[in-house]
């Protein structure tokens, strides 16, 4: 999927900077879609010096960020690293101790804060205090410095459409954005925030329950665009809950309908916001599937995390997907706490029942922020707190365990609860009948071997 967080970052400063006398330079380096080793990284740096290096940082990518900004460094020593994303804004004083080379956090939604950085730091200012959601390092003294909260954007509208001329989007266009999908797909948020408060999920932390909605003509106009421009055929809302406003996501729908726009699209919700006539309106505007996070089928454990859905939530949501021919795809996990045999059993049963059309099947990870993570500390079921790149969904040993299973048995379950549906025969005869073309048939068949692959690693355990 193309960067859009630094797209939008990208697209802010070069709008805040058209007429004023002075211009910056803005470039994107996206490693996952291109990624460089050291030597590769210290020949971008040495051939484009920076002023400023800003990196996005998960907690499973944290030692990488190290080694960039190490090597970002080491080309150029008077360079600035800014750090943003969901590790540093709930870890940012840990962070800066952590990674010496670091200079600054912004913490949340880092529009205004990165814009205020960078006329500060263009101009040889040295007083940062008055640039909300900000920790840096003293540069004398090397105590760690807070300027205070920033809340998150209210008016998304200031905040525009991102400028995809900052990366090659062709190439993401043809790469594969979701399962189930192989069309040329455009990945776009509508909105930002969450209002929910699930005890695994570290949004709240940054954005403080606030959502916040583009408005409905900009979204229209955005699909429009990319249907014209780039000959876009699906797309990929990448909005927590798409669904959060009922009468909104209508509107969507109908102005798209309205709109003659001829596009497939898919989106990620609640099953406790849809309803059956919500869903036929979003099936007549192009929507093709949508994904639910269930996390689990026990009653105990849902009500545990704070999921606030019921088992009759979840039949019901995938039970009228069905009844409209709406692919759905189910996230569970496994790996809570507390959890046990029973419960486990549980999610079989309801994985079983509701038939999902794509299931992903995550071990637990208890990420920094989160009150989950609060709990497997408490309960001493962290192993190794400092291991990173641990903390991950897939292809990573957890460096954790739960009051009834160790690590083997995490990676075993997930396995094993993976391997007996996909490769059920009820499955693959639904899979081979939703086959409509060879490109489809094509993805299908990479999907098939990247999920053998993932199975069949070793060193997991």
């Amino acid at each position: 999927m193309p960067p859009l967080n630094l797209l939008y970052l990208a697209t802010y400063l070069k709008n805040r900077y058209q007429g004023k006398d002075a211009t910056i330079t803005v470039s994107i380096l996206d490693l996952e879609l291109e990624p460089l080793d050291a030597r590769g990284l210290k020949e971008f740096f040495d051939n484009h010096p920076p002023d400023l290096v800003g990196i996005t940082a998960h907690t499973n990518n944290m030692p990488a960020v190290a080694r960039i900004s190490r090597i970002a460094k080491l080309s150029c020593p008077a360079v600035k690293v800014v750090l943003g994303g969901p590790h540093p804004t709930v870890e940012p004083e840990r962070t800066l101790q952590s990674v010496v080379d670091i200079d600054f956090i912004s913490c949340g939604e880092s529009e205004q804060t990165l814009l205020e950085l960078v006329d500060t730091l263009r101009t040889g200012g040295s007083d940062l205090q008055g640039i909300r959601g900000l920790y840096f390092r003293d540069a004398k003294t090397g105590r760690i410095s807070s300027t205070g909260h920033r809340d998150p954007i209210q008016n998304l509208m200031t905040v525009g459409q991102p400028d995809f001329n900052y990366v090659d989007i062709e190439r993401y266009l043809k790469l594969p954005q979701s399962p189930g999908i192989w069309k040329r797909t455009w990945n776009m948020f509508t909105q930002r925030g969450c209002a929910f408060d699930c005890s695994f999920c570290a949004s709240p932390k940054i954005h403080a329950y606030k959502v916040r909605f583009l408005p409905v003509s900009m979204v229209v106009t955005e699909i429009k665009e990319a249907v014209q421009k780039y000959r876009v055929e699906h797309v990929n809302f990448r909005d927590s809950n798409f669904t959060m406003n009922r009468a909104r996501t209508i509107e969507i729908c109908l102005e798209l309908i309205r709109k003659g726009v001829k596009v497939s699209w898919n989106c990620e919700t609640r099953v406790n916001i849809v309803d059956p006539v919500l869903l036929r309106v979003m099936k007549a505007a192009g929507c093709s599937k949508i994904s639910f996070g269930v996390e689990s089928g026990s009653p105990r454990i849902l009500k545990k995390v704070d999921k606030k859905i019921s088992l009759a939530q979840i039949k019901d949501a995938f039970e009228w997907c069905k009844n409209i021919d709406i692919l759905t795809q189910a996230f569970f996990m496994v790996g809570f706490p507390t959890e046990n045999d029973v419960d486990i059993q549980a999610t079989k049963a309801l994985i079983k029942q509701i038939k999902p059309d794509f299931l992903f099947v995550s071990v637990v990870v208890p990420l920094p922020g989160t009150r989950i993570f609060d709990e497997f500390k408490e309960l001493g079921l962290i192993i190794d707190p400092d291991r990173y790149e641990s903390f991950q969904f897939f292809f990573q040993a957890p460096a954790w365990r739960t009051l009834h299973h160790d690590v083997k048995d995490l990676v075993r379950l997930q396995r094993a609860m993976y391997s007996r549906y996909v490769f059920s025969l009820a499955y693959i005869l639904r899979m081979v009948r939703q086959i409509r073309a060879w490109s489809q048939l094509r993805y299908y068949f990479g999907a098939i071997l990247g999920f053998i692959d993932f199975i069949s690693k070793r060193g997991l355990e």
